[in-house]
């Protein structure tokens, strides 16, 4: 009944966090409806997917690598901040309250998803 690339868009909307099968339907439908909002979302995908870069250093997400926190000489080098998402760094960052240094793990650990010290950055963090 729903052709084959709305299904593939609703299907990929849907892996969204939060978004479930409905709202990816609603989510499709209104892109579909509203070209210009699908036309600016198409726009703004691009462009985040060409500028924004993985931090080498403490895997925040920045248009610079290093990022603006690990070049900041302003920092306390002796805080470190271990967060296990980037949007965590936005939070304490708008605290204005720590001035050290992040290390982004990208995850937590699992056991039953599989999910080991080595998937999540550890030893990353630890060099």
């Amino acid at each position: 009944m729903i052709p084959a690339p709305l299904d593939d868009l609703i299907k990929t909307i849907a892996r969204l966090p939060g978004l479930g099968r409905r709202s990816a339907q609603r989510a499709a439908l209104h892109l579909l409806t509203h070209p210009d909002v699908m036309h600016t979302l198409q726009t703004r995908l691009r462009t985040v997917a060409e500028q924004i870069k993985t931090c080498h250093i403490c895997n925040n997400l920045s248009l610079s690598d290093p990022c603006h926190i690990c070049t900041d000489t302003k920092r306390d080098p002796q805080l470190l901040c271990v967060v296990e998402q980037v949007a965590d760094i936005w939070a304490i960052e708008r605290s204005g309250a720590f001035r050290g240094f992040y290390h982004v793990l990208g995850g937590v650990l699992s056991a039953i998803d599989g999910v080991g010290p080595e998937d999540i950055g550890l030893p990353a963090l630890l060099r």
